[in-house]
């Protein structure tokens, strides 16, 4: 019944008083018993037994009572759990991610008989092209299949796919890396543009990666940083209109090519948004610092529903902001597999408790990336860190349209 019951640790003097009230008790003779006796004249050893009892619930009580989370309110932490949650990502979008990165991969995915599941060949056949990077984690199978599921619970004989899986977390670091190193050969691309019936204007839509440095009561400074999506029309004299960010994120997963887009007008776009970069650079110092300022209190409601020290903490947002991909969606297909769609599954932990997530595209979730050292890392350490999508970021303005 899922009752806890606490129960003397010496189980033999148990078993002891059980037996003897139940089978060794004395019987006086020529009388019949036709029913259990109630034990009301019990022994000395079932009355130490009870006393036993009696002791230990005491313990147990105490024991959770001294342990009991009294100063945890649900309450106060719902709004932070909820704020966290909406940012991991859905099945449908790791789903998505997946699947269409396999396509540009030539990694054949397949539905399964059984409701929710997928076949990935993974016979030698159908691995012989894939990049080293992703053969590696794929499983050994003798019968050149693997069955996932992206759904929890999983069907039966179906291994879970989730955004911290291994073959996702490769899949989406391979695809991120090879669009910031690659330029035009990659699978994935920095740039699209695609002509759309779900915008009225021209919008471009921006991957920016944003970093804050975190300083903790009697800790090194922690720095932090989270990709977030933000989306402008154009105005005249150059100033940016910007969209909401729930906006921004629903037109980067809606919005859906309806005609073909020439590859030299696709060119006049991106250079018309890079263009525009430096004049929407500043703009952003304001909605970055406010980003900053709203963290900064979740993480101190947090630590003070903790009954953690708060004196001394503080978010402070590192300027400028990388620009890691972009798409420009022009009033109505020429759809590419975005880097934003990649960089969003790379599997990486935050240093924020709640809320350093911000989920966009159709991707899993945010890319987030944590550096233990209180130093902001140079934007220019292509030399010494070629690893460094930030360095290469600032490097390769863009490419792959």
């Amino acid at each position: 019944l899922g009752t806890y019951v606490p129960v003397p640790e010496e189980s033999e003097t148990v078993t002891e008083a059980l037996l003897h009230a139940l089978f060794l008790r004395n019987r006086r003779p020529g009388v019949e018993v036709r029913q259990l006796d109630l034990g009301l004249d019990l022994p000395p050893e079932v009355h130490e037994m009870h006393r036993h009892w009696e002791r230990d619930k005491e313990r147990e009580r105490i024991s959770r009572s001294k342990f009991r989370q009294r100063r945890l309110h649900p309450a106060e932490v719902r709004a932070e759990l909820e704020a966290t949650d909406a940012v991991l990502g859905d099945p449908d979008a790791v789903r998505r991610f997946v699947i269409d990165a396999a396509q540009r991969l030539s990694l054949p995915i397949a539905w399964d008989a059984a409701p929710d599941a997928f076949r990935v060949a993974i016979g030698p056949d159908a691995i012989a092209g894939l990049p080293e990077p992703i053969r590696l984690v794929l499983p050994a199978s003798k019968t050149g299949q693997w069955r996932i599921s992206f759904v929890s619970p999983t069907p039966a004989g179906a291994e879970y796919f989730g955004r911290n899986h291994p073959f996702v977390a490769a899949l989406a670091r391979f695809l991120m890396e090879e669009a910031l190193t690659k330029s035009g050969d990659a699978h994935a691309t920095r740039c699209g543009v695609i002509r759309t019936n779900s915008v009225t204007r021209l919008t471009s839509i921006l991957l920016l990666r944003v970093r804050y440095l975190l300083e903790q009561p009697d800790r090194p400074p922690l720095l932090s940083e989270e990709v977030v999506t933000k989306a402008f029309t154009p105005q005249p004299g150059g100033t940016p209109q910007w969209l909401d960010d729930d906006d921004a994120l629903r037109l980067l997963g809606a919005a859906k090519p309806h005609a073909n887009v020439p590859m030299e007008e696709k060119r006049e776009l991106v250079k018309a948004t890079l263009d525009q970069w430096q004049a929407a650079e500043a703009a952003l110092i304001d909605p970055i610092r406010q980003r900053a300022a709203a963290l900064e209190q979740s993480y101190r409601r947090v630590r003070q529903t903790a009954r953690m020290r708060i004196g001394g903490l503080a978010l402070t947002p590192q300027f400028p902001p990388d620009l890691l991909a972009g798409r420009v969606t022009h009033i109505a297909g020429y759809s590419l597999l975005s880097l934003t769609r990649a960089s969003a599954v790379v599997n990486c932990q935050s240093a924020l408790a709640c809320a350093l997530f911000r989920s966009f595209s159709q991707a899993a979730t945010s890319s987030i990336r944590v550096f233990l050292s209180g130093m902001r890392r140079s934007r220019h350490w292509l030399d010494s860190t070629l690893s460094s999508d930030s360095a290469i970021s600032n490097q390769l303005p863009c490419f792959g349209v």
